[in-house]
């Protein structure tokens, strides 16, 4: 090829090898040393809806069932001001890798999120509950907010419970990554590859297990971001 850049559009799941040369005047280099990929296609984790059940009012639309009906009109408004959560069961033999999970506060009280946080679990009960994320700040409202996790760990349940006085208020969480037995993928590394942030997706919406092996245009934590350019 005549150019120095290449982009390799949509690549199926796999394991993927690069090697490239130079040619000055009418000669060609040695190959480089090998950069590898894996390329891992995930979605959006659907399941059973568990938690606190009720709501506050006692109405049928505040329920736990709100959080995960993609309605950012209608919020988990819980019956008890503290320890109320949503999650989902992903069922028997079909736990999950999460690498990122978005949110949608209740319209006018995102303030109610704050010291909330998101966990998977392999028990029902949470009691090895492994903490993704906790809410810090107030989020923004009328929009989601995304956050990149990083942990290689399979969960079959997820959840994201309120903090103190915060009646699980939430309009909606979802919660993105592959199922355990897609892929146990390790990216290989070599001395010659640069290492690159460590959640990235490509304009497809795949997920790609760095080090990256070329240079392109990639989403990193909810941002464009041109790599080698």
């Amino acid at each position: 090829m005549a150019t120095n850049s290449y982009d390799d559009e949509n690549l199926d799941e796999g394991h993927y090898v690069y090697q490239v040369s130079a040619v000055v005047d009418q000669t060609e280099s040695e190959l480089s040393s090998a950069a590898e990929v894996d390329m891992i296609l995930y979605e959006r984790l659907i399941g059973k809806v568990i938690g606190t059940s009720g709501s506050w009012s006692g109405s049928s639309t505040s329920t736990r069932n709100a959080v995960f009906d993609g309605d950012i009109t209608t919020f988990f408004d819980a019956p008890v001001a503290d320890g109320a959560w949503a999650g989902l069961d992903l069922g028997k033999d079909n736990e999950a890798i999460v690498t990122e999970i978005r949110f949608y506060p209740r319209q006018n009280l995102p303030d109610r999120m704050v010291g909330g946080c998101f966990q998977g679990a392999s028990k029902s009960n949470f009691s090895d509950a492994v903490t993704f994320y906790t809410i810090s700040d107030t989020p923004k409202t009328d929009t989601f907010t995304s956050i990149s996790v990083v942990d290689a760990g399979q969960y079959r349940y997820l959840r994201y419970i309120g903090p103190e006085n915060g009646f699980c208020n939430v309009a909606e969480v979802e919660f993105y990554g592959y199922r355990s037995g897609i892929s146990a993928l390790t990216p290989p590394c070599a001395d010659n590859v640069r290492q690159t942030p460590e959640i990235l997706f490509d304009l497809q919406g795949r997920y790609v297990v760095t080090p990256m092996p070329k240079h392109g245009l990639y989403i990193h934590k909810g941002k464009k971001m041109l790599i080698g350019g």
